[in-house]
This record gives C-alpha cells, structure tokens and sequence, in this order.
C-alpha cells in the first residue's frame, strides 16, 4: 500500500489535469454533437469569411493557400519522417519515438472527427 501511494502522490496533478482534460472534451463532443453550437460556428465562419470572394488581395490569398498547404497530410507526414530519421541517425531513439507517437495524434484527431462528420452543417 506505501508504495502504490508514494508512486501515485506525484503522478496526481496530472491525473486531475488529464480528468478534466477529458470531461471538458466530453461536454463540448456532446454540445456538438447535440447542434448546440452551429449558431456561434456560423457567427465565426461569417466573420472571418465575410465576403463571398475570400476577400484580399490576390497576393494575400495566394500567400495563405502555400501556407495552408505545408500543413497539409503529405507535407506533415514528410517532415515527421525525416525528423524520426534524424533522431534515430542521431541515436535519440527515445526523441524519435516521442516525435512519431505525437504525430500518432494526427490518426486519433482524424478517427474523432469522422465521428462527428455527420452533424448538420448549415
């Protein structure tokens, strides 16, 4: 018993972190889920696309269509490759391993999405 508590006493703030991590995550999928919130998504998207065109100068959107693409599947994948290589050549396995499982987050966000894609968009 001694050491199940002095091995969880450190560990507990970041329990309660990780617990209200996922309670807050819970409470937001069902107020997405349930539609409550498509009003304040509409008021969003309409501020920050107000005008039909995209608005801005051609520049601008050209600017912000290069940028968004470096944030695109292939191009992540590409540098989370070659970094975990870097790490490994550099024998920091455990850096390289840290770096692929934090990428691994890309494959959850993607499965939870595809939980809620269903919802109606207006």
């Amino acid at each position: 018993m001694r050491f199940l508590r002095t091995w969880l006493e450190p560990r507990t703030p970041a329990a309660v972190l990780l617990a209200l991590a996922v309670g807050g995550f819970v409470v937001v999928a069902h107020e997405v889920a349930a539609g409550a919130t498509l009003d304040m998504d509409r008021a969003i998207m309409l501020a920050l696309h107000p005008q039909p065109d995209g608005g801005g100068p051609m520049w601008l959107q050209s600017m912000m269509r290069d940028a968004s693409a470096l944030g695109s599947t292939l191009g992540l994948s590409l540098v989370v490759c070659l970094a975990v290589l870097f790490l490994l050549l550099s024998r920091r396995g455990s850096m390289a391993l840290f770096v692929l499982a934090s990428a691994l987050e890309v494959l959850l966000s993607t499965l939870l999405k595809g939980l809620f894609r269903g919802r109606g968009r207006t």
